[in-house]
């Protein structure tokens, strides 16, 4: 049994391992982008290559963008993954929804990059985890670039994993809240681990 034990824990590793490497690839791309942005401002037509650009070498990502500070004069700028390909989100300007509210705000009272749990995103459609760095300039806020994760990604990155035939994945959240089970209602009814 004890050998059955330690193969079962070694495929949750490697499991685990593998969807580490994409989201840390795809974090690794923001933070590039971030540091070039907290020195001067990428003119807006960089700035946009640069956003497409993470969206294509990160395939699991559904969004990258920068939402500015209150103030800066500039309007925010979205690029989001579709059934048409990588485009510009038309609609960018404007007040930010309540969700984008949220992680934005996270983001800046950390002053640190930080992981958002999964939401629905109106703007994306979706039900997404948002990744945000902070962009500090001159030692103030500037804005927040965001990279987005639909959970339907991140469902299909779980599902794509070997743990023997009598494993299965689970995804919970930090406050034990099921994000993906193989018993969908669990997530539907928001289970917890506790319940």
């Amino acid at each position: 049994v004890s050998g059955t034990k330690a193969q079962a824990i070694d495929l949750s590793l490697s499991g685990a391992r593998q969807i580490d490497a994409q989201l840390s690839s795809a974090m690794s791309g923001a933070h590039d982008l971030a540091e070039d942005l907290s020195g001067d401002w990428v003119p807006d037509a960089r700035l946009d290559a640069r956003l497409k650009k993470i969206l294509e070498t990160y395939p699991a990502l559904s969004s990258a963008g920068l939402s500015y500070a209150a103030g800066a004069g500039r309007s925010d700028v979205e690029w989001v993954r579709g059934l048409g390909g990588i485009a510009r989100r038309a609609d960018s300007a404007g007040p930010p929804s309540a969700v984008d509210a949220v992680w934005y705000a996270r983001a800046a009272s950390a002053g640190k990059a930080t992981w958002i749990a999964p939401c629905y995103r109106r703007k994306l459609g979706a039900l997404a985890a948002v990744y945000a760095v902070p962009i500090i300039r001159r030692g103030k806020l500037a804005g927040v670039l965001s990279a987005s994760i639909s959970l339907d990604e991140i469902k299909s990155m779980i599902e794509g994993l070997d743990l023997g035939p009598s494993g299965f994945p689970e995804l919970i959240s930090a406050d034990g809240t099921y994000l993906y089970h193989p018993r969908n209602e669990f997530v539907i009814a928001q289970k917890t681990i506790f319940d």
